[in-house]
């Protein structure tokens, strides 16, 4: 369970969220929506959970979410995007 995130992203609004989607030519989850609006980002608290996998419990980590309009290109989402999709 997630209980909260360091380093996120700058606060975004509505619109933040509206153009990015609109970038994308897709709508977003509507929990993913509220996540990048509460926290954009960052790294969770706590990271590790265990993960069903090949018939038993592996210990898993998620080191950060990506964020819109973070200031570190590695966990901006549209630097991602553009770095492993060819979006411009």
């Amino acid at each position: 369970m997630l209980l909260r995130t360091e380093e996120a992203g700058p606060k975004i609004s509505e619109s933040d969220v509206a153009a990015h989607e609109k970038k994308l030519r897709a709508h977003l989850p509507t929990g993913y929506r509220e996540f990048l609006l509460v926290h954009n980002g960052g790294r969770p608290i706590p990271a590790c959970f265990p993960l069903r996998l090949r018939g038993g419990l592996q210990p898993w980590r998620v080191h950060f979410f990506f964020a819109i309009r973070d200031s570190e290109m590695s966990t901006d989402i549209d630097w991602n995007l553009e770095v492993t999709l060819g979006f411009e």
